[in-house]
């Protein structure tokens, strides 16, 4: 389940493989300390120029259409497993990012997938 913290480690930040069993920590250092803002810059052009926060969410919504196609699970239920506790949060945000409130984004690429599979 990925924290509800604000911080990633330094050596997270670059990865592609953060997942919901990869906790993001924002602002913490391998160390434990924060993250000096001089710091940030070389970080961040890993993460193709998002701010913290972008990175966080974005993580965050990847791991979440993942879940959508990969599992039953209601929307509430991922919204929190991906560390998003409001579902009114977690749908708003999804929608910002896909374009698709998480049930229309679920529907249409099974749709898609089973039409392709039909073929």
């Amino acid at each position: 389940m990925l924290s509800r913290s604000t911080a990633i480690s330094a050596g997270a930040v670059g990865r592609r493989d953060c997942t919901a069993d990869r906790p993001i920590l924002l602002g913490r250092s391998e160390a434990g300390g924060a993250v000096p803002a001089g710091e940030w810059k070389p970080i961040s052009s890993a993460t193709q120029g998002y701010t913290p926060a972008q990175y966080v969410q974005t993580v965050r919504i990847r791991e979440a259409e993942k879940l959508l196609l990969t599992t039953t699970q209601s929307v509430s239920q991922i919204g929190m497993q991906v560390g998003l506790d409001n579902p009114s949060y977690f749908a708003t945000l999804f929608k910002q990012k896909t374009g698709f409130t998480p049930t229309a984004y679920r529907q249409q690429h099974l749709t898609s997938v089973q039409n392709e599979a039909a073929r």
